[in-house]
C-alpha cells in the first residue's frame, strides 16, 4: 500500500490502537490523548477540503490509496 509507505517514512507519525493498550490503562491513556489535543500538541492531517458533492470521487481516492491522512466533506 502506497499510505503504508508514506507512514513509514514520517519521523513524526505516531497512532494507538486501543486493542495494544491494557483495558486497565485504557482511561488513562485517553485522557492523556485529550489532554494533549487540547494543548495543540495533535494534529489532524487534512488532505483535502471537497464539497459534499464530490463524496463519492473523494471515497474513490481514499480506496485508490491517493490520500495522505483525511479528506473533509464540506457542505
Amino acid at each position: 500500500m502506497a499510505i503504508l509507505g508514506a507512514f513509514q517514512r514520517s519521523v513524526s507519525f505516531g497512532t494507538l490502537s486501543p486493542g495494544t493498550v491494557p483495558r486497565a490503562e485504557l482511561a488513562g491513556v485517553r485522557a492523556q490523548q485529550f489532554a494533549a489535543a487540547v494543548k495543540g500538541e495533535i494534529h489532524a492531517v487534512v488532505h483535502d477540503i471537497v464539497p459534499l458533492d464530490a463524496a463519492a470521487d473523494a471515497h474513490r481516492r481514499v480506496d485508490a490509496d491517493e490520500v495522505f491522512g483525511r479528506i473533509v466533506l464540506a457542505p
